[in-house]
């Protein structure tokens, strides 16, 4: 899995494993992007082996028009495991407000 697309107020989950079983203990650090509106629980993983792991991501919910938006979460593993990403689309899911209605005319003279 390379993407996760949520609207906000959403979550959804993503499994990770190892490619092949490790000789240590490998930790895996995630952390969202510079963008405090997406959460990642947890923020750390510990492989002793190949099994599959759970990380869930939350966008959270707001009243703002910002429009659709892109978040990497970035998986950081020890021993110079190197760095994976994992794109993230947060669906706007605001409408920007209605222009007032006209003014009514005049009436005629």
């Amino acid at each position: 899995m390379t993407s996760v697309t949520l609207g906000e107020g959403e979550t959804e989950s993503y499994e990770l494993w190892l490619n092949r079983a490790p000789t240590h203990l490998v930790r895996v650090t995630l952390a969202a992007a510079l963008d405090p509106a997406v959460t990642v629980t947890p923020t750390q993983l510990l492989f002793r082996d190949q099994s599959r792991q759970t990380v869930t991501v939350t966008a959270s919910e707001d009243d703002d028009v910002t429009g659709d938006r892109t978040v990497r979460i970035k998986h950081r593993g020890s021993s110079n495991n190197g760095t994976v990403e994992i794109a993230v689309t947060v669906l706007d899911n605001d409408e920007a407000p209605r222009p007032p209605p006209p003014s009514p005319r005049p009436p005629p003279p």
